[in-house]
Formats: C-alpha cells, sequence, structure tokens
C-alpha cells in the first residue's frame, strides 16, 4: 500500500475557477510526466510548479499547473503532485480519470493524512485536528480545532509518557536489585508524591479538554415539558426557522424534531419532543417514548414550563426525570400574567422572542464556559483522546491506591504500563491498524 500512487480531488465539488487534484506515491511524479507536455517534471526541484498540458492520445485534456513535492518533504512524506486545472465538474473528472489510466488508484478516505501519520510526519492528535478544522462550524470551534496542529499537547503526553516509563524503570530496578532500595520506600516516598503530582495535572486537562469537546462538537440539548407549553415555538424560536408545528392543541408534537442553532458561539443540536402527559392514545404514547430516550442521550435539558399556569403533578413528574441532567427550566408565555412556581427558572417568551439571552448565559454558566472567547484552549479536543487519558487517569489513581494499600509494588507496575500504553494510543505511538482505518475513514477525499 504504502507505495502505491494515489488520487482525489482536494478542492470543493463543483464550478469554481480552479480546482485541485492531489496524488502521492512512490512514483506519481514519472506517472504524471508521461501525460504532462510542458517541461520534464523528472528534472524538476522539490516546491516548484511548472505551467504545462495534459495530453493523452494527441488530445488535451486541460491546460494546468501542476506543483512537485519530493519525499519527504511533502504533506505525506512521500513525492506528492498537485494539479491546478481549469474549475468545474466535467474538465476536473476528465483530468482525474486520465491519472486514473496511469499506475495511479483513486484514494480512500484521509489516506493522505493517514499516509501522513505513517510516515511520522505527524501524530494522531495532529491528525484529527486537520478533521477537525475543516469541520469547525464557528471561529470559536476553529480556535480549538487548530490548538492540535502545533506540538504542544504531543509534548504535554509524552512528558507523561516520559515520567511513568521512569517510575516503572525504578520499579524494575528494585524487584531485579531487592537490595538496592526497599520496597516500602521506593512506594510511599519515593512514588506516591509523584503519582499524586500527576493525577492532578491528568485531572485538570481532562476537565478542561472536556470544555474544548463542547465548544468543537456542540451540545446535544433536548426541550422537553407537558404539550402546549411552547417547546416547538422555543424551537422555532432559536433556529429561526418553522420547522416544528405550533397549534394550541395538546399533541401536535408526536415525533422528535431536530434542528440546529448557533448560540452565542456554543453550538446547539436541538431536539424538540413530544409532550408528556398521562393521558395519550397510541401514537402520542410512541412518541413520549422517544422523549425519554432522548433525555437519555441529552448532555443538556431545556425543561418548559407554562409560567402563566400553576405548576402541577405532571410538571414536577418531568422535572423528576431530568433533575439528575444538567437542565434550564423556562418559564414561557411571559407575556402573560404570571403565576409563581417554586422552580428556579428563567422567565421567557418564546412567542415574542424575549429572554432567549438568559438561555445563552445559563449554558455559559451550566458549563463552565463564561470565559469562552479568551480562556486557554490548549488542551485535548477529542472524543477519542479524552476517553483514553480518562482511562490512563484511572490506571494512575488505581496505582495510588495499590501504593496507599501496601500492595506489592510489582503489582504497581502493571497499572503504570497501562497508563503508558493508554496515553501512546493517544498520540498514536502504539495503534492497532483496524482502529486506524476506523478513524481516517471519516476524513474527506483528497485529505
Amino acid at each position: 500500500m504504502k507505495d502505491e500512487n494515489i488520487a482525489a480531488i482536494a478542492s470543493a465539488f463543483g464550478n469554481a475557477a480552479i480546482s485541485i487534484i492531489r496524488l502521492t506515491g512512490k512514483s506519481v511524479i514519472n506517472e504524471v510526466n508521461k501525460i504532462f507536455h510542458g517541461i520534464n517534471l523528472e528534472k524538476q526541484k522539490s516546491h516548484t510548479i511548472h505551467y504545462g498540458k495534459i495530453i493523452v492520445n494527441n488530445e488535451l485534456i486541460d491546460e494546468v499547473m501542476v506543483s512537485i513535492y519530493r519525499e519527504p518533504k511533502s504533506y505525506t512524506g512521500e513525492n506528492m503532485i498537485e494539479i491546478f486545472c481549469h474549475g468545474g465538474v466535467i474538465i476536473t473528472d476528465n483530468v482525474l480519470n486520465t491519472l486514473l489510466l496511469q499506475k495511479v488508484r483513486m484514494a480512500e478516505p484521509g489516506e493522505f493524512t493517514k499516509r501522513a501519520y505513517l510516515n511520522k510526519k505527524m501524530d494522531l492528535i495532529k491528525a484529527e485536528s486537520v478533521m477537525d478544522i475543516i469541520s469547525a462550524q464557528n471561529s470559536k470551534a476553529l480556535r480549538v480545532a487548530k490548538q492540535g496542529i502545533d506540538s504542544k499537547l504531543s509534548l504535554k503526553i509524552n512528558n507523561y509518557k516520559q515520567r511513568i516509563m521512569t517510575w516503572i524503570a525504578n520499579i524494575e530496578v528494585n524487584i531485579d536489585y531487592p537490595e538496592y532500595e526497599d520496597e516500602k520506600s521506593l512506594g510511599n516516598d519515593f512514588l506516591k508524591p509523584q503519582l499524586r503530582l500527576l493525577a492532578k495535572e491528568m485531572n485538570k486537562l481532562i476537565d478542561e479538554s472536556k470544555k474544548n469537546l463542547i465548544v468543537l462538537k456542540g451540545i446535544r440539548t433536548v426541550i422537553i415539558g407537558k404539550p402546549n407549553v411552547g417547546k416547538s415555538t422555543l424551537l422555532n424560536t432559536l433556529i429561526n426557522e418553522d420547522k416544528a408545528i405550533v397549534s394550541s392543541m395538546p399533541g401536535t408534537t408526536r415525533d422528535s424534531v431536530e434542528g440546529v442553532v448557533n448560540l452565542g458561539g456554543l453550538f446547539l443540536e436541538l431536539v424538540d419532543t413530544a409532550g408528556i402527559r398521562s393521558k395519550v392514545n397510541h401514537i402520542e404514547r410512541k412518541g413520549i417514548s422517544k422523549t425519554l430516550e432522548q433525555i437519555e442521550k441529552s448532555q443538556l435539558v431545556l425543561f418548559v414550563i407554562d409560567g402563566s399556569k400553576e405548576i402541577d403533578k405532571q410538571d414536577l413528574k418531568i422535572y423528576n426525570l431530568i433533575k439528575r441532567k444538567k437542565h434550564i427550566i423556562i418559564s414561557n408565555k411571559s407575556d402573560l400574567p404570571a403565576k409563581k412556581n417554586e422552580f428556579n427558572s428563567i422567565q421567557l417568551s418564546a412567542k415574542n422572542k424575549v429572554g432567549i439571552d438568559q438561555i445563552e448565559s445559563h449554558i455559559l454558566d451550566l458549563f463552565r464556559l463564561n470565559d469562552i472567547d479568551t480562556r486557554d484552549v490548549n488542551f485535548l479536543s477529542n472524543k477519542r483522546q479524552i476517553k483514553l487519558l480518562e482511562k490512563a487517569f484511572k490506571s494512575i489513581t488505581s496505582a495510588i491506591s495499590s501504593i496507599e494499600n501496601l500492595v506489592p509494588i510489582d503489582m504497581v507496575q502493571l497499572d503504570l504500563k497501562s497508563a503508558w500504553q493508554e496515553l501512546s494510543e493517544i498520540t498514536g505511538s502504539t495503534f492497532q491498524e483496524n482502529l486506524l482505518n476506523e478513524m481516517f475513514k471519516n476524513f474527506c477525499l483528497g485529505k
């Protein structure tokens, strides 16, 4: 696979002034040179660009500019070519198909970045940041995504690994030469304080990384409440679109309705759900069942009550369903005379679009993101990486617990080795091929 030549369209699909076709592989310069008329590409230096024509069987395919990047000084670490041809679906496809008639195959999704990783041009933190940059939906998400491009995060993870490896080596010496240092001293006096310091650092990294993930990927937010309290109106107001049916008749929404909103720089994935009430028909019952599923999947619940009516048993029943999750209680219909309630709620009129800014400030408070524009974002922002970091943290805390319980030091070493392995998977210094394929398949073609 490594020596195979691959190609893909690297620019957006559709009509444009210019399209870019990217190739990488052992002999791509030679393969392109066979159909390129203008200059001998094989004799040209790296990082140069050349004008010419692509001609096959005396037929002009297109006038192009060709950039050459010689190994190892390229994105993939291999010989690379980028062809700039005229834009447009037909001409771009013609150029690509002409290339595929040579010893060149179509690239798989993410294969260019995968090769860059395999050729040690980047680690997995940087590789996954590339995808996050491409898919960033606002400026705050882009700011978070870019932090993985430099080496600071990788250096931090490698620092953790180096410290752990030093401790493992000390334990190995103690096991092989027990007279050199007694076991109890190695654990309690030498290792425990250092493990506690590392655990503290890792815990902060996990906490701040989860904030990054929220900024980058958004918050799955479910809107719940009794029928006819204004859930659908709230959804339509937030997304500025009449996506949900609004009616005074209870039970109008019988299935989940989804929408996306950028609220103060936070990306909310909103789900409007069927109203929860006791007496329902079988169709509504299915909708309510889906509502309960959405609550379980959500990161945030917007619980809407009718502020013009007294709180009843059904409101309390719904509150008991969501009280253990992050939630905001919204007292809707503030344009009508209000009734007192025991909930700590915000006043809002979804119909008149009054009080929407309060939702934003409450979300920032709940997720501790009030400093969203100024906070340090030099932390992880990828779910896979954060899960591995959490596993490594558990291994470290397990090692601390073992030392405190006077477990033999060679058993403590097993926890340290687990932590080292889990940290290695974050950067990709150890990684299974099948998991690697699964990760890169989500990239776009040509990247």
